[in-house]
């Protein structure tokens, strides 16, 4: 996901992350595995809260949101939406 959004810092630290993670799981295999998954369930969970605290760091504005299945489908909505189409 960091890859896709253009986010070469978060996506390297990632990478060299996992690539220690699988270093340390080499040597000690059963304590590190749990701590694992465990890493890749709280990246996976808050990427896109970390995205959004990053944009509004940097001065971006949430006016309003859409649901929607993709990116793709959410800037249609939006589109749709802010020209008044039913």
């Amino acid at each position: 996901m960091a890859m896709e959004k253009n986010k070469w810092v978060a996506s390297g630290l990632l990478l060299g992350g996992w690539f220690v993670w699988a270093l340390l799981a080499e040597s000690v295999v059963s304590e590190v595995e749990p701590f694992g998954l465990l890493f890749m369930i709280i990246v996976g969970a808050q990427g896109n809260q970390w995205r959004e605290k990053n944009l509004l760091t940097r001065g971006y504005e949430c006016e309003e949101t859409v649901q929607a299945q993709t990116p793709e489908a959410a800037l249609a909505l939006w589109v749709k939406e802010a020209s008044g189409e039913k």
